[in-house]
């Protein structure tokens, strides 16, 4: 009860007071939170935004009553003699405060709490609506780069959104860009910036590129792993791209010669394509330079999303001395090699000759030809060059120009690509040629430096069906070693007829084996002039492999291995590449044959299956990359696999036919035990040796509808051919090996089996019903409800599984169920057969006229009416 009084005129308030942590006034004696009133409703409410969920505690007080405990000047309202549990949303009677105090108590969510009090009716409740929780924010990350990559039309675009990534937790950011036409030979640079500024950014020094093997459209998607600074992308092919144009112009340092610094809309410096020698110019003419660098790039369509300048770049050409010049600046779309020629007017240039130094093993042929496309040491091929007296393997050529290009070439064969921006301010240059197309600067200054100059040289061998090309790269900036897409088809290796070679000048670089005609291998990286000869294996499509050899004389005999579906066997499933070294085929040489030899274990489920993938299946592979045959080779239950278990096996491969033959041993026999914890088996042709795990084996008679065991094996014995027998272990699967060990059985036993599924039956004379190993009807399938069952009605006889065993009794025993050691079952689930009344008794002895409930002994047998 409340029991509170009031005075005929008196105004009574009504307070709350307690934690703090809910906004109350901590259990002051003299309370200031009073209750809001609302003179409709006739309620009092307190309301609170709570910030931390917990349990709370609180009392009501007022200021006028009668109590025996006095709160000062208030009457206190709450729990008598300790605290209560207040249920949210729930009307709670009121007390007045008696013997030690207590408070009422709630466990809140942060959010809002309100406490509505009735005085009236003496009840309070108390309502929590829970906060929402704030979504998490996270770091912008955007993608900032070419426009030909990106969303909108402005290159590395830092203050827009139209390419911030996504994220869901803070770490992981994705973009994905839809209708991006990517051209070959062009590289895309980006990179991803936080929170639209340069100051972090993946990478944080320099750009990520993106290049393409085939020009089209594509959709590209960005993924940012902040954590580890891993910037990805992905290109999905969409479509074909259309008839693509560019424009090119030049955006640089140097305002007198370009107009404007580092401009990239400047239209004033748009170059023009030369016709004739397919290389875009720009030149200009009297214009007064100043000693030092001058610093451009060519750039793209008037942008700086594809742009083009030298290593570091920009391209950077030096201007020796004042005076005014004509400058001629050229630029190879497809190559994207720049030229710079600036010639001082009003003098003699110092040096009105360029001499080109090379060192190969036999004089080769030099072309040479000026920025207008003139020949200027002939027509095509050139001039052979002249050898150096200095050595025997170093020639030259003196041509008089001021700038021209060159090409290295065997008497118009053999040539290089086209090596540009030779000047005669430079005046001497030095090379080498491998006279199958390759060329290196030469990093020399002289001669004589040359004489003894070495190169770095990466020697690539691969075994193919034909001669491939082969496509070869800088590691470090992507440059072509061997000529432009396809590269250089190989040369036939002397050795043997499918052998092929390529000698590449360089010091680290990537590879493609490709047919010239489109298809391709994927990249194949870090190769090192310190490991020198690589060799490889090669399909003539797409699929390579790496050749386990140590000279191209062992990359000439043809390797084979078998892969194929079970990782028992062979390992990892179905590797043409044998990179686990497991499945090579060994050459049988009296034979003709290759063989493979190995073990390996097979599941009854594996072989039962009905996929396309049950048995044993392989196929013979030809050096790692030729599958030969269409279909694979199949060993199942029809040719040779008896059963689950481990097996022997040898697969053999004639090269001559094409056939595929083998022969398989079984070396143990798969046994799996149910959580009955037995289980039968039976194997005509084969000993079995018992394995570790299994409790015990035997054989067995029935006595009084108990199965009683007649001869035991255990751990390590061997189980005689033609044994049929009870297995009891642990639920699992075993592995009795198939033993060698002459060994014979106590006659006797009334288990049988067959090696097919076949109807039961037996030899004796006398009447006998028939029995499966299984658990009593509405029983757990445990040990203790084991024991053999009725396989048909009546006893009769029923269809055995192959491998099992099931038993036979005679039918005086009178019973449908037999018990294990140890059961209960042969008891639980006694026959209920007709017999002869006369012959009947109870279990005290005493003759009974009829069956009765329970268990009765008929012609001495025991029979159970339920």
């Amino acid at each position: 009860m409340l029991l509170t009084a009031f005075s005929a005129n008196a105004q009574v308030v009504y307070y709350i007071t307690g934690d703090t942590g809910l906004g109350l006034d901590g259990w002051s004696y003299s309370p200031t939170t009073t209750l809001t009133y609302d003179e409709s409703t006739k309620l009092y409410t307190y309301t609170y935004e709570l910030t931390e969920a917990g349990t709370y505690y609180f009392v009501f007080a007022s200021n006028q009553g009668y109590s025996w405990d006095e709160f000062n000047d208030f009457w206190r309202i709450g729990p008598i003699d300790g605290n209560e549990t207040v249920t949210l949303g729930v009307q709670t009677t009121t007390q007045v405060a008696g013997g030690d105090y207590g408070a009422y108590e709630v466990t809140l969510k942060a959010g809002t709490v309100t406490i509505t009090f009735n005085a009236e009716e003496e009840w309070f409740k108390v309502e929590n609506e829970e906060k929402e929780s704030e979504e998490e924010t996270y770091d912008t990350w955007s993608v900032v780069g070419a426009s030909t990559i990106l969303n909108g039309s402005t290159d590395w675009n830092i203050s827009g959104t139209d390419n911030d990534m996504t994220t869901t937790d803070g770490d992981t950011y994705t973009l994905t860009v839809e209708n991006c036409t990517l051209e070959t030979n062009t590289t895309y640079e980006y990179k991803a910036a936080k929170d639209h500024a340069w100051a972090t950014s993946v990478p944080q020094v320099g750009n990520q590129s993106i290049k393409v093997d085939e020009t089209a459209v594509y959709t590209i998607t960005y993924t940012l792993v902040v954590s580890t600074s891993t910037l990805t992308y992905e290109l999905t092919k969409t479509g074909e791209a259309g008839e693509i144009t560019h424009t090119y112009n030049i955006a640089g340092s140097n305002e007198t010669l370009f107009g404007a610094s580092w401009d990239a809309t400047n239209t004033s410096t748009d170059m023009t394509l030369n016709e004739e020698t397919g290389l875009y110019e720009w030149t200009a003419t009297g214009v007064a330079l100043t000693a030092g660098t001058v610093s451009f790039k060519v750039c793209q369509d008037h942008g700086w999303g594809t742009s083009y300048g030298g290593q570091n770049g920009n391209y950077e050409a030096t201007i020796s001395e004042a005076g005014t010049y004509n400058v001629t600046i050229t630029f190879n779309a497809s190559t994207h090699e720049i030229t710079f020629t600036a010639t001082k007017q009003g003098s003699e240039e110092e040096k009105t000759t360029i001499t080109v130094y090379v060192k190969a093993d036999a004089a080769p042929y030099l072309y040479a030809w000026d920025s207008s496309g003139t020949a200027l040491n002939g027509t095509w091929p050139g001039t052979r060059m002249t050898g150096y007296a200095g050595c025997d393997d170093v020639y030259y050529a003196e041509i008089e120009a001021s700038a021209m290009s060159i090409i290295f070439n065997n008497n118009g064969s053999n040539q290089t690509g086209d090596i540009l921006g030779l000047t005669s301010e430079v005046g001497k240059y030095y090379y080498t040629y491998d006279g199958n197309g390759n060329y290196t600067v030469a990093e020399v200054e002289s001669a004589d430096e040359l004489c003894a100059y070495t190169t770095e040289t990466i020697t690539v061998y691969v075994k193919a069906d034909a001669a491939p090309y082969l496509y070869a790269w800088d590691s470090d900036d992507g440059t072509a070693l061997n000529g432009t897409w396809s590269g250089t088809q190989m040369t036939g290796y002397a050795g043997c007829s499918n052998v092929y070679y390529a000698e590449i000048e360089a010091s680290a670089m990537s590879i493609i084996f490709n047919d010239g005609n489109g298809s391709q291998t994927a990249d194949i990286t870090g190769l090192t002039s310190e490991v020198g000869t690589y060799y490889y294996y090669y399909d003539g499509a797409k699929t390579y492999a790496v050749a386990n050899v140590e000279s191209a004389e062992d990359l000439c005999a043809d390797v084979y291995t078998l892969a194929g579906n079970l990782t028992s066997f062979f390992g990892t499933s179905w590797d043409a590449t044998d990179s686990e070294g497991n499945n090579t085929m060994e050459y049988d040489s009296e034979n003709n044959r290759y063989v493979w030899h190995g073990t390996g274990f097979i599941t009854n489920e594996q072989l039962a299956s009905s996929t396309d993938d049950n048995g044993i299946r392989c196929k013979v592979v030809k050096n790692h990359v030729n599958w030969i045959g269409n279909d694979n080779y199949i060993i199942n239950t029809d040719n040779g696999l008896y059963t689950g278990g481990e097996y022997d096996l040898y697969v053999y491969y004639d090269p001559e036919t094409g056939a595929v033959t083998h022969e398989i041993k079984q070396l143990s026999i798969e046994v799996n035990v149910t959580a009955l914890e037995y289980g039968t088996m039976y194997y005509a042709k084969y000993a079995l040796q018992v394995p570790d795990g299994v409790t015990s084996v035997f054989t067995g008679t029935v006595n009084d509808a108990t199965f009683e065991p007649l001869q035991t094996w255990n751990v390590g014995d061997i189980i005689p051919a033609g044994t049929a027998v009870v297995v009891n272990a642990p639920e699992g699967t075993y592995h009795f090996a198939i033993g060698d060990t002459e060994a014979t059985a106590t006659e006797g036993s009334m288990l049988f089996g067959f090696d097919e599924d076949a109807t039961t039956s037996y030899n004796g004379s006398e009447e006998v019903y028939y029995y499966y190993l299984s658990w009593g009807n509405d029983k757990d399938q445990t040990p203790e409800n084991a024991g053999f069952f009725w396989g048909a009605d009546n006893g009769a006889a029923f269809t055995s599984s192959a491998h099992k065993a099931y038993l036979v009794a005679p039918q005086s025993t009178g019973v449908r169920a037999i018990a294990l050691p140890g059961a209960t079952t042969g008891i639980d689930e006694l026959s209920t057969v007709n017999y002869e009344l006369s012959t009947a008794y109870d279990l005290q002895g005493r003759r009974i006229t009829k069956l009765q409930k329970g268990v009765n002994i008929v012609n001495g047998q025991k029979v159970l009416v339920k």
